[in-house]
């Protein structure tokens, strides 16, 4: 059995070298055109893009936009509306999205907005409050929000505060 997933772990590394690690980097331009770049040298620090500027999308034209799991992507229009997409082309860098502009919330007029693992959303207030959000619907779109401003913490008046992995 060893080397039966010994064999298997092989193959997926050669038939798809990065497929075991790499990251989805998505990059706006000014005229808002969406890019998608896939770098797989995250083990060695290679400089591994086997997708490169790949255009997905455009009028990206918000005032904030981040990346959840597994293709989600929020964007917050000026008026503080969340619009909601899904982004199903992460491994070959296609513009597939199954999901668009789909709203989950409104007031999302914070300092700063940002995504954690598993649905986990953080808002920072102008005040430096931090609140916890957990959006339920990234498989769908829905607006589902099982925990909605919660808070966390305070003093989080920093110049800029993100999500790390574990």
């Amino acid at each position: 059995m060893k080397i039966l997933w010994m064999v298997s772990i092989w193959m997926a590394l050669t038939v798809c070298p990065f497929a075991a690690s790499a990251t989805s980097i998505y990059a706006i331009q000014p005229n808002g055109d969406m890019l998608f770049y896939k770098h797989a040298g995250t083990a060695d620090g290679s400089a591994s893009w086997p997708i490169q500027a790949m255009k997905i999308g455009n009028g990206w034209n918000f005032k904030q936009v981040f990346a959840g799991d597994d293709g989600a992507i929020y964007a917050i229009q000026p008026n503080g509306d969340m619009l909601f997409y899904k982004h199903a082309g992460t491994a070959d860098g296609s513009a597939s999205w199954p999901i668009q502009a789909m709203k989950i919330g409104n007031g999302w007029n914070f300092k700063q907005v940002f995504a954690g693992d598993d649905g986990a959303i953080y808002a920072i207030q102008p005040n430096g409050d931090m609140l916890f959000y957990k959006h339920a619907g990234t498989a769908d779109g829905s607006a589902s929000w099982p925990i909605q401003a919660m808070k966390i913490g305070t003093g989080w008046n920093f110049k800029q505060v993100f999500a790390g992995d574990e």
